[in-house]
C-alpha cells in the first residue's frame, strides 16, 4: 500500500511540475530565461548528472548546446558541445 501511495504521490509531483511549465511558457516574453527555468526544474526534480537542450543549425548537419542544467558536483560541458556535428 505503501507503494501505491508513493507512486501516486510521485506522479502527482511530475504532472505540478508539468503544469508549472507549461504556464510559465503562455506568455512569449523572456522565453529563453523560461526555458533555462524549464531545463533547471526538470534536471531538479529527476535528480540525474545533467539535462541538455540542442539546437539544429540551419544545414541540419551540426548542433550545439543552448540550455544545461548541471546537478551539484557537475562541471558543465555547454562551452565543450558547440557546432557539434552529427557524422
Amino acid at each position: 500500500m505503501h507503494n501505491l501511495i508513493s507512486e501516486k504521490e510521485n506522479y502527482l509531483r511530475q504532472q505540478k511540475l508539468i503544469t508549472d511549465i507549461a504556464l510559465s511558457f503562455i506568455s512569449v516574453d523572456d522565453y529563453i530565461n523560461k526555458i533555462q527555468q524549464a531545463v533547471d526544474k526538470v534536471g531538479g526534480f529527476t535528480a540525474v548528472s545533467r539535462v541538455y537542450i540542442f539546437e539544429n543549425d540551419i544545414t541540419g548537419d551540426y548542433c550545439s548546446n543552448t540550455f544545461e542544467w548541471c546537478n551539484k558536483g557537475i562541471i558543465p560541458q555547454k562551452e565543450e558541445l558547440q557546432n557539434f556535428s552529427y557524422s
